[in-house]
């Protein structure tokens, strides 16, 4: 089905959805060496098949600008998430899960143990 026949809405989510591929492909590209993991983590609901086109379209593009390391190393990291079955695509998400589940746990901690901490003024009034 071309684009045509889509409705806008869909045309839309789809280009919104393209512009975070984008903006995910540009921090990976900035990213030290070795931290690529973390940043693909940090967006778990970018990691598809979308993701991976993108990656060898943007990988072309900067062949095109001369760019042949840059755009080598993201063709490789294209292949290798483009080989991945689907179980280790999920094991990252539900990593990531569970980081901003413990992330989220701890502040609320934090919240609570601030709040057992501060002395009534109630109590010391009368006493």
């Amino acid at each position: 089905m071309n684009r045509a026949n889509h409705p806008k809405s869909q045309i839309a989510m789809n280009s919104e959805r393209q512009q975070a591929y984008l903006n995910l492909i540009s921090q990976l590209l900035n990213s030290p060496s070795g931290e690529e993991a973390e940043v693909l983590t940090s967006h778990p609901e970018l990691l598809d098949d979308g993701l991976v086109a993108a990656m060898l379209e943007e990988a072309d593009t900067l062949r095109e600008q001369g760019k042949l390391k840059t755009a080598n190393w993201l063709k490789n990291l294209a292949g290798l998430l483009g080989k991945v079955d689907g179980d280790f695509l999920a094991a990252i998400v539900l990593k990531a899960e569970a980081y901003r589940l413990l992330e989220q746990g701890h502040q609320q901690d934090n919240i609570s143990q601030s709040a057992r901490k501060k002395p009534t003024t109630q109590a010391t009034k009368f006493s």
